[in-house]
């Protein structure tokens, strides 16, 4: 573990950028699929929690404009299911980790980012994607399987002052009483 790390579950980092997300103006819809492509690219490429955070820095409107860019993808996999090619722009440009899940997921049903860096971090900046058919990646062993494995066994390591700063704005989103009698009952 880092120098001022704590063990995390991906659980935990999905709770508490959803209630951040919500606190920032996200809607629920949208705070669920942020907080799950953040707890993904946490635990496979890093820096997720930076990236979020980094975004709503800026503001709470540009988090919320950002969230919703990243749908975008959408639209170039249904070019590349029609011509065998597609090609996102996003200005200004997002962080990885708003799509990483999504790119990873797509790999799986024959759609390759064409040109993927080795090593993207949640934090790498991406003006566009361009999206490729092709085969299907490949059965058998999975890295990301694997981690994903090691880290709902072990947890995960995250900065402790990002973990911090993610708990004090996630504490403005308050649960309804509904809802926490509902979980102790």
């Amino acid at each position: 573990m880092m120098a001022g790390a704590l063990s995390v579950s991906p659980r935990e980092v999905v709770d508490m950028v959803h209630r951040a997300s919500r606190a920032e103006g996200c809607s629920a819809g949208l705070a669920d699929r942020v907080a799950v492509d953040i707890a993904f690219c946490e635990v496979h490429h890093g820096a997720g929690i930076a990236a979020w955070l980094g975004l709503a820095d800026r503001s709470s409107a540009h988090l919320v404009e950002a969230v919703r860019s990243a749908y975008r993808l959408d639209l170039a996999v249904i070019e590349v299911r029609a011509t065998g090619a597609g090609r996102q722009a996003w200005e200004p440009a997002i962080p990885f980790a708003l799509v990483a899940r999504s790119l990873y997921e797509l790999a799986g049903s024959g759609v390759r980012w064409a040109g993927e860096p080795d090593g993207a971090s949640g934090t790498d900046l991406l003006e566009s994607v361009h999206l490729v058919a092709g085969e299907c990646r490949p059965g058998g062993s999975d890295p990301f399987s694997e981690r994903s494995k090691s880290v709902l066994a072990g947890g995960l390591s995250v900065d402790a002052t990002l973990w911090s700063r993610l708990e004090v704005i996630a504490a403005d989103f308050l649960m309804s009483e509904a809802v926490l009698d509902a979980a102790m009952g």
